[in-house]
């Protein structure tokens, strides 16, 4: 099984968009320096399209949806969020607080690249399985989404 990751842009109220998912090489490591880089949005979004389209990912923007079983991103492996109001890319590592993606790759600490704007309220996109995803969150937590 890959590193699954998600891909948002979150704007200045908090609100946010989803643009795209990968099934495989997720992890920072494994992402292109140009997408954690990016300080600006569209920027941004043409490095996303740009990865998830070199490794077979969904795109929004292609007519494609949400491809998992859960109903928002904290069981996804990584989540990469630009953030509009920092101009930063954020991750956040199975629904953990988010942290400056760029920091981590430069050997930083998951509390030393605390961005400091708490836990992100990711928006559901799978209505029909909030409740599995809350039992399963509750029984496993981020361990669940570990890649083995």
């Amino acid at each position: 099984m890959g590193t699954r990751s998600d891909f948002y842009i979150m704007d200045h109220d908090g609100s946010m968009e989803w643009i795209g998912s990968g099934f495989k090489d997720g992890s920072p490591v494994r992402l292109p320096i140009s997408l954690i880089i990016q300080t600006n949005k569209l920027m941004f979004e043409e490095a996303v399209f740009d990865y998830l389209h070199k490794n077979n990912g969904i795109v929004k923007f292609d007519g494609k949806g949400w491809e998992w079983p859960w109903a928002d991103s904290r069981m996804t492996d990584y989540t990469y969020i630009f953030h509009i109001c920092t101009g930063k890319v954020l991750m956040c590592k199975a629904g953990s607080r988010p942290v400056d993606a760029l920091k981590i790759l430069q050997g930083m600490d998951m509390i030393g690249a605390d961005v400091g704007i708490g836990t992100i309220k990711f928006p559901v996109m799978r209505k029909e399985a909030i409740e599995t995803t809350e039992e399963l969150l509750e029984d496993y937590g981020p361990k669940f989404t570990e890649v083995i």
